[in-house]
């Protein structure tokens, strides 16, 4: 329990403000004078973060999660595979080419955002 200073009266747990003389005696938990979100779009010195790096923060996994669908798409239907993915069109088995087909979209998917949020960012 913390009391005021100023008219020695106790504060609940609850309280931040002295109910008698008005004295704000600490702040609240979630009052930082910045706007929700701000973090987001301002570094630690407040000043504003690139475009680049935005993005490339924000939709690392969705990049991923596009290449990985595109990928899938492209392997399930195997006739259009010769442009992309070979072994597929190879194999007897459908369900053994989308397979692979998925695990290349996964591989070449995250190997793209990897490459793309090493080298943008360092740029």
């Amino acid at each position: 329990m913390e009391f005021c200073p100023r008219c020695g009266r106790y504060l609940k747990d609850d309280e931040y403000q002295c109910p008698e003389c008005g004295f704000v005696v600490r702040q609240m938990p979630h009052v930082d004078n910045t706007p929700p979100g701000f973090s987001d779009f301002y570094d630690e010195k407040g000043e504003p973060k690139s475009l680049r790096e935005l993005i490339f923060e924000k939709w690392f996994f969705v990049a991923l999660a596009i290449t990985f669908v595109i990928a899938f798409a492209i392997t399930y239907y195997w006739r259009f595979t010769i442009l992309i993915f070979c072994i597929p069109l190879l194999l007897p088995w459908r369900r053994l080419s989308i397979a692979i087909g998925v695990l290349a979209g996964l591989a070449g998917g995250t190997v793209t955002a990897l490459l793309v949020n090493t080298f943008i960012l360092a740029a």
